[in-house]
């Protein structure tokens, strides 16, 4: 396998999603292939960096130039990672996503993109549009909306700034600490309105922390709840992320 260097800590219980998913994943490929137990466990160097500083270096979208010293911790961040012998990169958060164009630049090794992933992920559903949850900075990135264009899909129209607030208060004070009890009501409740089609409308859970609201559907790619749709953005990353290891 490829050695796999991954940015954590944005914040940590979902990096402990990606550590764990990558482990048992890459445990059931060797065992379907024949391999005897004990099972191989990925090569993977994780580099945790304090959500609390790189939140302060965030800018402002439409001002390139705010973002400068976000971007740069990610790319120094990478370049550690590569000297350490990674591979392949991956960002274990999706808010840093919204900026990984510039992150990249200058990088000498892939970085398995989950804006790629998630899009991938509802064609594959048979999804014809798609709402955006997550941070009030990947709500407000046309990242998600370009990618998900690409693919030949559209975007439902984003949360407004209420419902932006009560669900930044979700992710930051609850889901960021681990405490999910209500929590997936709370999702249910902000979906509700603008999901027209249950057969063509897709949730993306477009914030790492947010499956976690979701304990019983964790390991799923996707998953229905309600008569709902969601994509479980970490899991269809940690699928890409197996599948470039392994490749």
């Amino acid at each position: 396998m490829k050695k796999i260097g991954m940015i954590g800590g944005l914040a940590w219980p979902s990096t402990v999603e990606y550590y764990r998913g990558l482990c048992t994943k890459t445990n059931e490929h060797y065992k379907a292939n024949g391999v005897l137990a004990p099972y191989p466990t990925p090569h993977i160097i994780i580099e945790s960096l304090n959500i609390n500083e790189t939140r302060k270096l965030r800018g402002i979208e439409g001002d390139e130039a705010s973002w400068e010293r976000f971007e740069r911790v990610f790319r120094e961040t990478f370049l550690r990672l590569r000297k350490a012998g990674a591979d392949i990169g991956a960002i274990a958060s999706n808010t840093p996503h919204m900026r990984l164009s510039r992150i990249t630049r200058g990088l000498d090794f892939p970085v398995v993109s989950i804006l790629d992933a998630t899009a991938e992920a509802v064609r594959a559903l048979g999804g014809k549009r798609a709402l955006i949850l997550g941070t009030s900075v990947t709500m407000g990135s046309p990242a998600y909306t370009d990618t998900l264009r690409k693919y030949g899909l559209d975007v439902l129209p984003r949360l407004d700034e209420k419902q932006t607030a009560e669900l930044d208060r979700l992710i930051d004070i609850d889901l960021f600490q681990g405490k999910i009890a209500g929590a997936h009501s709370r999702i249910l409740n902000l979906c509700r309105e603008p999901i027209e089609d249950g057969a063509n409308d897709v949730v993306c859970l477009a914030c790492t922390e947010l499956p976690l609201a979701f304990p019983e559907h964790k390991d799923a790619a996707c998953f229905k709840v309600d008569g709902i749709w969601f994509i479980n953005t970490t899991v269809v990353h940690i699928d890409a992320i197996l599948r470039e290891a392994l490749a």
